[in-house]
């Protein structure tokens, strides 16, 4: 069971995604703008957040984009509907600043549980990376300190070993972060529409 906080101004669609969530065995908490969403993560925490697209005080872009300025790891997943052509250049900048799926109105419990689910999954594969950086950085950590402890001429060998763990340390990262943004290239979708078609 994750505790997931739902993001939508439209009382009866947020009401009914609340609903679908419990179904699924979740605990759900409810907001209805970006605002109010960081508001309640400023006293909770969270799993994971399902927030709308479109919306007045704070909408979905604007959220991730303040989530990722305070450094929140929390998975965040997207929703909207309307016509293509004027949501499809928002929902693909969410896309890409979340790093996540984008469900479109209408939804059921299958879609909604199978997203979830690929969040958590890449969520817990993200989480074993950092895990792994971190073992790593600590292994240069001890290093650093059993040369300082030991070299005479100390303060020259530190500072060389500092330089390469801190090489090793930033080559890890971008590896990271090209692991985990490969999807970004490909977020919108490539498929020729029709741009005045509505969404299914």
């Amino acid at each position: 069971m994750a505790r997931i906080l739902v993001v939508d101004d439209d009382t009866d669609h947020r009401a009914f995604v609340v609903q679908l969530l419990e179904r699924l065995g979740h605990a759900v908490i409810a907001a209805e703008n970006g605002h109010r969403c960081l508001s309640i993560l400023h006293d909770q925490d969270v799993d994971a957040i399902i927030t709308d697209i479109f919306m007045p005080g704070a909408d979905g872009i604007e959220l991730v984009t303040e989530l990722k300025k305070l450094g929140s790891q929390i998975p965040v997943l997207g929703m909207t509907g309307g016509y293509k052509g004027v949501i499809r250049p928002y929902e693909n900048l969410f896309a890409v600043l979340a790093n996540a799926k984008v469900l479109h109105k209408p939804f059921g419990t299958k879609d909604l549980g199978a997203a979830i689910d690929a969040l958590d999954r890449k969520n817990q594969a993200l989480q074993a990376d950092v895990g792994g950086f971190q073992a790593e950085l600590d292994d240069l950590r001890d290093g650093i300190e059993e040369l300082a402890g030991s070299a005479g001429d100390y303060r020259f060998k530190v500072s060389d070993v500092e330089t390469r763990a801190l090489r090793h340390a930033a080559r890890r990262l971008r590896e990271i972060s090209d692991y985990w943004h490969e999807d970004d290239a490909q977020a919108p979708d490539k498929a020729s529409a029709d741009p005045s078609q509505d969404v299914a």
